[in-house]
């Protein structure tokens, strides 16, 4: 979530006095942070917190906002999130404002499949923001955070934003500065963030068009930045402003954040690297001990697989949300491999992204389930074999 804080940063100063330029000093004096970073960090620690449980995640989340509202009451929350904030018995508002959108970041990274991160981001914004347009936004930011640090290419994160979320994302940087209706409301800030990422070609140059189309520059930088930090590297020069900006207090909650996602996201890497140390077994393409059970009523029962711990861990790992893909069906849509035969898969899984590799793998386990033997003939074909080794060469920490 460093990209949301730095975009925030960057684009504060600009808010009262917006800039059309793209080359504007990146770090003024009056530099600061803003409210998004303040309730950006609340929900990151709240996510930390409740991490796997709703119920949990939803009562951190509101003690975290809670308290660190009471430590920064001086920004502008707006009248109805201080009203939120300061209640006992807080009660979501129809709010169509992009708040909840820009402080949600930590949902794509503290959870590892597209529908636990669009789940969360969805919990974390009707916290407050029940408006669907606030709502909407906030999950598209996500899922746009989540599919650029799976490797996604641009285009296919463009093609599944338009297409859930019904956003036109198809106006240049340049039309929309022009018509841009200087607003914080969520269903137009949220498309000029994502352009900003779609055109720039660098974390920096992200930034630069975020800024430059005026309106609510902090807001729309925050979340270009999110995304953008997710598909390309911060520079060093930029990101050492951090820890000149931030007060000690909201750097500690950083560092706590990051080292436990780090733990988390240490434990995803092991069951990968677990699934690889398999690897040996599936480049045999041995065949598959079949088992027929003893006659019953002399009825011929139906033979079936006789799997070992291999298959049998991969199959557990392909419906954990550490690394399974619960929404493999349409990734393979996207991709044009729907209901593809294993000889498309062999061929395809050579020079795929780690995103559809996934997504194939979790279709040959699903599978078993209609078609005994499948997982069988994968092996067989040297299909599953040929996926884990693409995955091992693509694979990449920020992935985990």
């Amino acid at each position: 979530m460093l990209g949301a804080i730095l975009g925030d940063i960057i684009g504060t100063p600009y808010e009262k006095n917006n800039t059309s330029s793209k080359n504007f000093t990146l770090f003024l004096t009056p530099s600061r942070f803003s409210e998004g970073t303040v309730m950006s960090l609340a929900v990151a620690e709240g996510l930390i917190k409740g991490y796997g449980s709703t119920r949990k995640t939803r009562i951190a989340i509101a003690k975290s906002m809670k308290e660190l509202y009471k430590l920064y009451p001086r920004f502008k929350y707006g009248e109805n999130m201080s009203n939120w904030l300061e209640s006992e018995t807080p009660k979501p508002f129809n709010f169509s404002g992009n708040e909840a959108a820009i402080r949600s970041s930590a949902c794509a990274w503290v959870y590892n499949s597209l529908k636990y991160v669009e789940f969360y981001a969805e919990i974390t914004a009707k916290m407050t923001h029940n408006n669907s347009e606030a709502v909407k936004a906030t999950k598209a930011l996500c899922a746009s955070i989540f599919l650029a640090r799976q490797g996604v290419d641009k285009e296919y994160i463009k093609s599944y934003i338009e297409d859930v979320y019904y956003y036109d994302l198809s106006k240049s940087s340049e039309i929309l500065r022009a018509t841009n209706p200087k607003t914080k409301e969520a269903k137009y800030t949220f498309p000029l963030a994502f352009v900003s990422f779609y055109e720039g070609n660098s974390y920096e140059e992200v930034i630069r068009i975020a800024v430059s189309l005026g309106g609510d520059s902090a807001g729309i930088a925050t979340m270009a930045g999110s995304i953008a930090e997710a598909y390309y590297t911060i520079p060093e020069e930029i990101s050492k402003n951090v820890d000149t900006i931030l007060d000690d207090r909201l750097k500690t909650i950083l560092k706590d954040y990051r080292d436990n996602l780090d733990k988390i996201r240490q434990k995803r890497k092991q069951k990968f690297d677990k699934l690889m140390e398999s690897k040996a077994f599936f480049d045999k393409k041995s065949k598959t001990e079949w088992f027929a059970p003893k006659p019953i009523d002399n009825q011929k029962p139906f033979p079936y697989p006789r799997y070992g711990e291999e298959v049998n861990f991969m199959e557990s790992l392909c419906q954990d949300m550490d690394f399974g893909d619960f929404s493999y069906e349409d990734t393979l849509y996207r991709y044009g491999l729907e209901n593809a035969e294993l000889d498309v898969y062999l061929k395809k899984a050579k020079e795929a992204p780690p995103y559809m590799l996934k997504a194939m793998l979790t279709d040959i386990v699903r599978q078993e389930r209609f078609v005994d033997g499948n997982i069988a003939d994968a092996i067989r074909f040297g299909v599953i074999s040929e996926i884990l080794e693409s995955l091992e060469k693509s694979i990449t920490y920020r992935m985990f």
